[in-house]
């Protein structure tokens, strides 16, 4: 008896590449594009809807706290009102961070400590 598989999966192969070349380049390009441009849109909307009822929800909580404002400072950061949290409670987002800046001014010093080092000639090297 002949082993039915090699024949079978030949047979299926040669099936998929038919289909797979009945539409040419262009036709394949064009479904692609209108797939893709298609799933952009409904992503888009999706995101504009959550948006808004984000926004929505904070100036809900803006107007129930008439104490606390959309963005404020504190210790030297900026700190803005994002979004509302599901327990309720709002969530910030920290726009500008004075220690932040130190350690980036810091590490720029270190690196340039080390640059002058590594240009300064040392004695007893090969001549």
């Amino acid at each position: 008896m002949i082993n039915q598989w090699p024949l079978g999966a030949l047979t299926l192969a040669l099936g998929i590449s038919t289909m797979v070349d009945a539409q040419n380049a262009d036709d394949r390009k064009a479904l692609s594009d209108s797939v893709s441009a298609e799933n952009l849109r409904r992503l888009s909307a999706e995101l504009q809807s959550e948006f808004e009822r984000q926004e929505a929800l904070v100036i809900a909580y803006l107007k129930r706290h008439p104490d606390q404002s959309r963005t404020f400072d504190k210790n030297g950061s900026t700190y803005h009102l994002k979004r509302i949290g599901p327990d309720g409670n709002p969530v910030y987002i920290n726009t500008k961070s004075t220690q932040a800046a130190q350690d980036t001014d810091h590490a720029k010093t270190k690196a340039s400590e080390q640059t002058n080092k590594a240009d300064s000639p040392h004695g007893g090297g090969s001549r």
